[in-house]
């Protein structure tokens, strides 16, 4: 008998787990993502995460840009820095 009290509260405790999971999942998924603006706002006000999170969106294809306008990666790489 005891035994079947265990699976009883083990398998609720998996589903206290799942539903959990499932509301922090539609949690994030409302989220809605950060805009540049946003993003420059959050900057402006101090937050350096803002600012790694711009550079990591634009940083290739800047770099990209800068390459076929000057003909050399390296310092296509070196001028976007």
């Amino acid at each position: 008998m005891d035994f079947l009290k265990e699976e009883q509260r083990l398998t609720s405790d998996v589903w206290e787990h799942a539903i959990g999971m499932n509301s922090l999942e539609a949690e994030l998924q409302r989220a809605e993502p950060a805009t540049d603006n946003s993003l420059v706002r959050e900057f402006v006000s101090g937050n350096d995460a803002a600012f790694a999170q711009l550079v990591i969106k634009y940083k290739d294809a800047l770099i990209n840009y800068v390459n076929m306008m000057i003909g050399d990666y390296d310092t296509a790489v070196d001028l976007c820095q």
